[in-house]
């Protein structure tokens, strides 16, 4: 038996508040970025349903900034070593804030999985000059989706 997945946003609703979320990034000098981050990803969604029950986004920004402001230092330290994990922990705190129907929605992936697909592909991108960048954004998105299994 499959389920229907819907989507309620709307594009006016998205671009009105994504418009005010960028003019107000670029008045604070990029300091309201991670809200915009954070804002997007939520609304999306906040706005799927399935079977017309909804999906309950659960995740705090502060949680969210705190935990990526320490791991962007830290990939800052690193030279950038740390930027797949950050890259990982970041989607892996949006897929596993979901809930549905009072049911936890969780992530079985694991980080060197993700990781050593993804380094993988970052060469492929390398050496084909760009052209495989976007696969390897479609896979990423597609792992993600993938590795969410509905806690009974």
């Amino acid at each position: 038996m499959s389920k229907k997945i819907s989507f309620t946003g709307s594009f006016w609703e998205y671009f009105i508040i994504s418009l005010g979320l960028i003019a107000l990034s670029s008045i604070t000098l990029g300091l309201a970025l991670p809200y915009l981050i954070y804002w997007s990803v939520k609304y999306f969604f906040s706005k799927l349903e399935i079977d017309g029950k909804r999906i309950v986004f659960t995740g705090g920004f502060w949680e969210y900034f705190l935990i990526s402001l320490g791991l962007l230092l830290l990939t800052f330290i690193t030279l950038g070593l740390a930027l797949p994990y950050l890259i990982y922990w970041s989607a892996k705190y949006f897929f596993s804030k979901l809930e549905i129907d009072g049911k936890r929605i969780v992530f079985t992936g694991g980080f060197w999985e993700y990781f050593l697909i993804s380094l993988g592909l970052l060469l492929l991108t390398f050496i084909t000059l760009g052209l495989a960048q976007p696969y390897w954004s479609y896979w990423s998105l597609k792992y993600f989706f993938t590795k969410m299994e509905i806690q009974e």
